[in-house]
């Protein structure tokens, strides 16, 4: 069964906040995932760590991969030793200001490369949506 994950972006107090939803996920351990910005150039205001069934996400780091207009913004979450999650929630949160007016028509961001792994270090099947606009 695969683990359904979305990217819902919203207006937040003058930038946008990118969430990375995630439904109904058994014996979660590790992620990773790239953001891309092909709309505009951005600036990152911060980020927060995820939540899924009640258990924290925390992010072990994150990065700007490649050069020019659709830039990945990769980033990466495990659980600590004897640590899973169960459940739906969210990765992450990314607070995000545009640094330009969008591209016209582009998304804002995109969703890719997600990769998921359970607490056998097994790679779970991930289905990505839209989400809400």
């Amino acid at each position: 069964m695969q683990v359904e994950v979305s990217l819902v972006i919203t207006p937040e107090s003058g930038g946008m906040v990118a969430t990375v939803e995630i439904a109904t996920v058994k014996h979660f351990k590790a992620a990773q995932f790239d953001l891309v910005f092909p709309a505009s150039p951005v600036r990152i205001e911060k980020m927060v760590n995820g939540e899924i069934g009640g258990v924290w996400i925390p992010t072990m780091g994150w990065n700007w991969l490649g050069k020019g207009a659709a830039r990945h913004f990769r980033i990466l979450e495990r659980l600590p030793i004897r640590t899973f999650a169960s459940g739906s929630g969210y990765l992450a949160k990314i607070f995000f200001s545009l640094l330009e007016p969008p591209h016209g028509g582009a998304p804002l961001a995109k969703l890719v490369r997600v990769l998921l792994a359970d607490d056998k270090a097994k790679k779970i099947p991930v289905n990505i949506s839209l989400g809400a606009p």
